[in-house]
C-alpha cells in the first residue's frame, strides 16, 4: 500500500506540470519586476534624481518604503524557476551549484536593501529629515545598489541554468543563447558602467554605461517572459540522466 501511494504522489508531479509551475514562477517575477519599477520602486535615472527630487519623493511616498519588501518575492520566485529548471535538465555539480549560489546571493541583496529602506522609514518617524535623510536613501536605493550588485548574481544563475540546458538539451538552441545572452550580460555589465559611468541629476548623459543599464532592465524581462511562456506551452516532459 505504501508503495502504491508513493508511485501515485510522484506521478502527479510530473516533469511537464514541475516546467509549467517553473514558467509560471518566472512568469511571476517578471510582473513583479514590472511592478516594482513602475509603481513602487523609488525614481529612476537617467537623470538621477536630485537630493531635492529625493527629499520630495521620500516626504510623499512614506509608506512606499515599507513595499519595497516585493523585490524579495520576485528573488524568491526566481530561485523557484532555478531549482525546478536545475532539477528538469538533471544537472548536479559546479554548475547547479553555481545556479544556487546566484540564487541565495541575490536574496540576500534584496532583504538588505527591504532592511535598509526600512531603517529609512523609521528614521522619517523619528523626526530625521534633511541631509540625514538622503545619505540613509542612498545607502538604500535599491534602484541602484540592487540593480548593480544583483545583476551579478542574476547573471550566475541565467549563464549556469542555460549552460546546464545546453549540456541536457533541455531547451531549444535560439532560447539557450537568449538565456547566455542575459546571464553574461548581467555578469559584466558593471565594467562598462564602471568604464564609462552616466550619472547626472539635469540631463540624460549617453555613454556605454547608459546603454549597458537600459539593456541590463530590458534583456532580464524579455528573458523571464519568453521563457516562461515556452515553459507553459512547451513543457520538458522528461528529465535527463543526471549530468556530472
Amino acid at each position: 500500500m505504501r508503495t502504491t501511494q508513493t508511485v501515485a504522489a510522484t506521478t502527479r508531479w510530473t516533469p511537464a506540470i514541475l516546467s509549467r509551475l517553473a514558467g509560471l514562477s518566472i512568469l511571476g517575477a517578471a510582473l513583479g519586476e514590472l511592478l516594482y519599477t513602475g509603481f513602487i520602486s523609488p525614481p529612476l535615472g537617467p537623470p538621477e534624481p536630485s537630493s531635492d527630487q529625493i527629499l520630495s519623493w521620500v516626504a510623499s511616498n512614506q509608506q512606499v518604503l515599507l513595499f519595497q519588501f516585493i523585490i524579495g518575492y520576485v528573488a524568491i520566485l526566481f530561485a523557484v524557476f532555478i531549482f525546478l529548471l536545475v532539477q528538469l535538465c538533471g544537472a548536479r555539480g559546479v554548475l547547479a551549484n553555481l545556479a544556487y549560489m546566484g540564487v541565495v546571493a541575490w536574496f540576500a541583496m534584496s532583504l538588505t536593501a527591504f532592511g535598509l529602506y526600512l531603517g529609512l522609514w523609521t528614521f522619517i518617524q523619528r523626526g530625521g529629515s534633511g541631509q540625514d535623510v538622503v545619505a540613509l536613501y542612498t545607502m538604500g536605493e535599491s534602484a541602484e545598489a540592487f540593480a548593480h550588485a544583483g545583476e551579478m548574481a542574476l547573471g550566475l544563475s541565467a549563464a549556469s541554468v542555460s549552460a546546464i540546458a545546453l549540456k541536457s538539451h533541455s531547451l531549444p538552441r535560439w532560447l539557450i543563447v537568449l538565456g547566455l545572452l542575459t546571464g553574461f550580460e548581467q555578469l559584466f555589465t558593471n565594467i562598462a558602467f564602471a568604464s564609462f559611468p552616466a550619472f547626472s541629476t539635469t540631463s540624460v548623459v549617453f555613454t556605454p554605461g547608459t546603454f549597458a543599464r537600459v539593456l541590463d532592465i530590458s534583456l532580464v524581462l524579455v528573458w523571464f517572459i519568453v521563457i516562461g511562456i515556452y515553459l507553459l506551452v512547451k513543457p520538458i516532459r522528461g528529465i535527463p540522466k543526471t549530468q556530472p
